[in-house]
């Protein structure tokens, strides 16, 4: 078994333009997806909806601090899963069933 990260990637912007009802089923879906990986014997390492980038602090190589993410781009980080399964395919298939966004994408990574 290893340890891999499913990064979701997508437009924060899109997030903010749900509306209230939209956001719950959105929720609603990740539940289920963990409740999933849950009766498939699948280990949550963690798990995390992350802030808007623009809470995020920057550190330099040389110390200073700055506001908001280290790229200025549209596709942020916006949450992750960390799941221990037995192969990087196994993982990508979990991958392919984490609730979406139409701009969204899920980035697989093994841990070291």
């Amino acid at each position: 078994m290893a340890e891999y990260l499913l990064l979701i990637v997508g437009d924060d912007e899109a997030y903010g333009r749900l509306s209230e009802e939209e956001s719950k089923a959105v929720y609603a879906k990740h539940f289920a997806f963990m409740d999933e990986l849950g009766k498939a014997g699948v280990a949550i390492v963690a798990s995390m909806e992350l802030e808007s980038p623009t809470t995020a602090r920057t550190i330099l190589p040389d110390g200073t601090v700055t506001d908001g993410p280290f790229a200025e781009a549209k596709e942020q980080v916006g949450g992750f899963y960390t799941i221990d399964v037995a192969s990087i395919e196994e993982a990508v298939e979990w991958g392919k069933k984490i609730p979406l966004l139409p701009s969204d994408k899920v980035e697989v990574r093994k841990g070291k």
